[in-house]
């Protein structure tokens, strides 16, 4: 989670998206919640600093940002909704 983050925050979208499939990958014999949410957010928070503008990509980071306002995974919600400001 913390690459995926540090490439988010460093505008590094090709390999934020390689860690997201790293994670995915790695969480896929045992799902968990967390990981499921924050390999979500790394895709749409990528797709959309690569410039993404659609009602998909905005429907997924709504449903994004109430997962982590419900997990109360607070710290994470100002990426969320910078990027549903840019769409």
């Amino acid at each position: 989670r913390e690459a995926i983050e540090t490439s988010l925050e460093r505008a590094q979208w090709p390999q934020a998206q390689r860690y997201c499939e790293l994670l995915n990958h790695y969480a896929a014999r045992e799902p968990v919640p967390w990981a499921t949410l924050f390999v979500a957010r790394g895709l749409a928070l990528a797709q959309a600093g690569q410039g993404a503008r659609n009602a998909d990509l905005a429907e997924e980071l709504n449903r994004i940002l109430a997962e982590l306002n419900n997990a109360g995974f607070k710290a994470f919600l100002p990426a969320v909704t910078a990027a549903l400001k840019r769409l």
